[in-house]
């Protein structure tokens, strides 16, 4: 605990700090569960949330976007392209829910279709 909340203190106080917390052995599990089309089960493991709570904390909850209360972890590159930056402080930001989603529409779009309407009344 006493090492997170040091790494937490070097975070805040040096904003461009590059902290990378990948190691061979989470890499490995990352790669894996990208080759199986499973990365939302990398989003429920330990070192995510930890990562999380790190790079919220680093930007005190709020959105770098529009400074709202941000609530998202946003990766700059994407984790199935760039695994190996999945975890370094460099490539995250906080966003609010608003912001990205403007930044990942496509993951909107099977909310956004409109329901076949048949034109034909009786």
């Amino acid at each position: 605990m006493l090492k997170y909340i040091g790494i937490v203190l070097i975070a805040m106080v040096n904003r461009s700090a590059d902290l990378d917390f990948m190691t061979p052995q989470i890499l490995q599990e990352l790669l894996k569960l990208i080759e199986e089309d499973n990365v939302k089960k990398f989003y429920k493991q330990k070192p995510w949330r930890t990562f999380r709570k790190l790079a919220l904390r680093r930007d005190r909850n709020t959105c770098q976007d529009c400074f709202r209360k941000g609530n998202t972890v946003h990766h700059k590159k994407k984790v199935k392209e760039f695994p190996h930056l999945a975890l370094r402080l460099s490539n995250v930001s906080t966003t609010c829910y608003s912001c990205h989603n403007k930044e990942h529409p496509e993951k909107l779009a099977p909310y956004n279709e409109r329901p076949f309407v048949n034109e034909e009344r009786w």
